[in-house]
C-alpha cells in the first residue's frame, strides 16, 4: 500500500521519503496497540512460566517468535516501499529494524501493564496505559531521529531511533521481567 501511494504521487523525489515508511509504521503500530495479540493469549497459560531461566530470559524467550514475526512484517512492509522510493539498502533494513523496535515496545508494554494492573483497571485500563507508554518511547525515539538526522545524516538518525527505541523497549522489558515474576507466583 505504502509503495503504491509513493508511487501514484510521485514521492520518490521527495526530501522527506526516508521517513515515509517509518511514519506509517509508527501510526499503524501505535493506533492497533489496542488490538489483543497472540502473547497476551500466552500470560494465560501456565506453561509460559515453567521456562527454566531468569525472569528476563523467559520473557525473552517467550516474546522470541513475535519478534521474528515483526521481522518478516517489516520486511514485507519496508521492501516494496524502498524500492519505490529510491531508498539505500542501509536505508531499508535500518526502517526494518526501526519496525521490529516498534512492535517490541508495543509487546514489552503489553507484559508491563498486564503485570502491574491485571484487572484493577480493566482493559480500558491497560489500553491506555499501553497508549501513553507506547507514546512516550516514540516520541523520545523520533526526537532522538531528528536530532540525528540534522547533526549527521539520515542514517545515523534512523540508528539514534533505534538506539533509543531499544534502550527504552529494554528498561520496559526489564520492568515487565520483574512484574512477570509476580505473575508467575501467582500462576
Amino acid at each position: 500500500g505504502i509503495a503504491i501511494f509513493a508511487y501514484l504521487n510521485h514521492l520518490s523525489a521527495s526530501p522527506y521519503r526516508f521517513f515515509i515508511v517509518p511514519g506509517v509504521m509508527a501510526y499503524m503500530v501505535f493506533i492497533f496497540t489496542s488490538y489483543a495479540t497472540k502473547w497476551s493469549k500466552e500470560l494465560e497459560n501456565p506453561y509460559t512460566y515453567l521456562i527454566p531461566d531468569s525472569t528476563i530470559r523467559k520473557v525473552w524467550y517467550a516474546t522470541l517468535i513475535e519478534h521474528m514475526r515483526s521481522l518478516v512484517d517489516g520486511c514485507l512492509i519496508t521492501i516494496p516501499a524502498a524500492v519505490v522510493l529510491r531508498l539505500t539498502p542501509v536505508q531499508a533494513v535500518l526502517t526494518v529494524l526501526i519496525y521490529v523496535c516498534l512492535q517490541a515496545t508495543k509487546l514489552y508494554f503489553n507484559v508491563l501493564s498486564e503485570a502491574l494492573l491485571g484487572n484493577i483497571l480493566g482493559n480500558f485500563g491497560k489500553q491506555m496505559m499501553r497508549l501513553l507508554g507506547e507514546g512516550i518511547v516514540i516520541m523520545i525515539a523520533v526526537l532522538a531521529c531528528v536530532a540525528g538526522t540534522l547533526l549527521v545524516n539520515v542514517e545515523f538518525g534512523f540508528f539514534a531511533l533505534i538506539l533509543s527505541s531499544v534502550i527504552l523497549t529494554g528498561l520496559v522489558a526489564w520492568g515487565g521481567s520483574i512484574a512477570f515474576s509476580k505473575m508467575e507466583s501467582l500462576q
